[in-house]
């Protein structure tokens, strides 16, 4: 499973088709369909019902992995902007985050932070 495709897979969900999620993912909805049918097939199971003209429906699996989803790419999301945060910071602020008292992902202080055990 990856993160583009789980990006794919919400677009789908969120627009309600195929035909509509694909220009918002830059793909073909043929491309965008083969993607949802990649991860399908490696979870084994079927994550949307498909209807005429690309229309589709979240199954109980699809439900399911939706909010798993959401929560993984907020995860992705928050630990991109820490890491340009510490980068930022290391280029030469000396108020930079740290300084701050930025705290790593589990809110402990980062190495590199004063009081950083």
């Amino acid at each position: 499973m990856e993160i583009k495709q789980l990006r794919r897979f919400l677009a789908v969900v969120e627009t309600g088709s195929l035909t509509a999620a694909a220009p918002t993912v830059g793909l073909t909805q043929q491309a965008l369909g083969a993607s949802i049918s990649n991860l399908e097939k490696e979870l084994g199971v079927t994550l949307l019902d498909r209807g005429p003209g690309g229309v589709t429906t979240p199954t109980s699996y699809g439900m399911m992995l939706v909010a798993h989803a959401k929560s993984i790419l907020s995860s992705e999301n928050r630990a991109r902007e820490e890491l340009h945060a510490f980068r930022d910071a290391r280029g030469g602020s000396v108020l930079g985050a740290l300084e701050r008292g930025a705290k790593c992902g589990d809110s402990r202080p980062c190495r590199g932070h004063p009081d950083a055990v």
